[in-house]
């Protein structure tokens, strides 16, 4: 499924995304609005981001953010603070693009997928130690 910028439960839970990860509403009523990259997405239009895995991609970011919301401020913190190039938003969509054809390859349960979704996320985050 599409993102729908006409579907008030997509624009709910990107803009939920945002309240879990930085703990304030966002400054600027509408969807386009640069504070978008602070999350690690593209540009100012985060909808663009979602076109290879549509809601999809925005569940999995929102269901790791609520609950791995630790690990997922860590990893936006230090993309926001250091030299460190891990746009959060942009690798976790293209990350479960990537375990998507992993299962087609090999079937699994839901629950696998999110799992290894989850995981992935906290080995990327280990393996690419802050830039000094």
């Amino acid at each position: 499924q599409n993102f729908d910028i006409f579907n008030e439960d997509h624009v709910k839970m990107l803009e939920s995304l945002w309240i879990i990860l930085k703990e304030t509403p966002r400054q600027v009523e509408g969807l386009v609005s640069n504070e978008w990259t602070e999350l690690g997405f593209q540009g100012n239009d985060p909808t663009t981001d979602f076109r290879s895995m549509g809601m999809l991609g925005l569940y999995q970011l929102h269901f790791f953010a609520k609950r791995k919301t630790d690990i997922a401020k860590l990893i936006l913190q230090e993309f926001n603070t250091s030299e460190r190039k891990f746009p959060f938003a942009i690798i976790g969509i293209n990350l479960t693009r990537l375990i998507i054809v992993w299962i087609v390859r090999k079937p699994t349960s839901i629950m696998a997928f999110t799992e290894l979704y989850e995981e992935v996320q906290a080995i990327m985050h280990q393996k690419f130690p802050p830039i000094i």
